[in-house]
């Protein structure tokens, strides 16, 4: 009678825990491997990583559509990690009209367009985006523009923090050398926390690509450190606002708490209050932000 009851506290724990954390896969994973090129419009969808996913999955389907019809189904398998993250290999693209293997379908037309992760038949994620045109170039649109993350090396507040986030030029011009300002200011007090390096110049392609901006302390920091340890931000609670310009014009702020010692989670990143297709998937090292519109 024991053994049945510690069997059944077992199963009861399981079925807790995935329904405390359904599968998801990390935004960061989505935004750096969904790739349309500008100029002939090749899709890609490289290798991601997930979590939470079953322990008797060992595979699924991710369906890419336009307006929310299926247009090319792309098979994954389950490669390596650690429980609760796994990573998806993902295979070559089949067309769904014709069942054929394409190797780069090609995307050219304006419009709303989707991607939906399937696990065991059911669906866990879905990221809807837009296509646009300008000239004969093709760029995407979505969150990449809106969503960025603040993070340090292993959650370890002694550890260096940083900004990322991604980027593109958004032009009929290959790419283009801009200057980037980013700081964090306390809003209680109007206090600078951190800045990153604004001399640095960066190269935008018409493509989306992550940016890193390593945040240092303002001149005469009492620690006589450069870059800024993210004990320093978490060291007082409250709120935030996160400023970036580009070409010295205002590209976007981003409003945080830190509360108890760390960022705060919020809207789609808030584990357990958001729709699990949608949620915004950091794993813990990641606080994700999204742009104030």
């Amino acid at each position: 009678m024991k053994r049945i009851i510690i069997f059944v506290g077992i199963v009861i724990a399981a079925i807790s825990i995935a329904e405390t954390n359904p599968p998801s896969v990390y935004f960061t994973s989505i935004l750096g491997q969904l790739k349309i090129s500008s100029e002939e419009g090749y899709l890609i969808i490289g290798d991601m990583w997930a979590s939470n996913l079953p322990q008797s999955a060992s595979g699924g389907k991710i369906i890419f559509s336009k307006g929310g019809s299926g247009l090319y189904e792309f098979k994954w398998t389950t490669g390596t990690g650690e429980p609760p993250n796994t990573e998806m290999k993902i295979s070559q693209a089949v067309d769904l009209k014709t069942g054929q293997h394409e190797g780069m379908p090609t995307i050219t037309e304006p419009g709303d367009y989707s991607l939906d992760f399937f696990v065991e038949d059911r669906k866990f994620c879905t990221f809807p985006f837009k296509v646009s045109k300008l000239d004969s170039f093709i760029f995407t649109e979505g969150a990449w523009s809106d969503w960025g993350y603040l993070t340090y090396p292993d959650a370890d507040p002694n550890r260096e923090l940083s900004w990322k986030i991604w980027l593109r030029n958004y032009s009929a011009e290959p790419k283009k050398e801009v200057k980037v300002f980013v700081e964090i200011v306390r809003d209680k007090d109007k206090k600078l926390i951190c800045s990153a390096n604004p001399n640095v110049t960066w190269t935008l392609q018409r493509e989306w690509e992550r940016f890193q901006f390593d945040m240092m302390n303002p001149p005469g920091h009492p620690s006589g450190e450069e870059y800024t340890k993210a004990k320093y931000l978490l060291e007082s609670d409250g709120s935030y606002t996160l400023t970036m310009k580009i070409g010295g014009n205002i590209y976007g702020t981003w409003k945080f708490n830190v509360k108890g010692g760390k960022p705060e989670y919020v809207g789609r990143a808030l584990r357990g209050k958001t729709d699990p297709l949608t949620f915004v998937e950091g794993g813990g090292t990641a606080f994700w932000y999204e742009k104030q519109k």
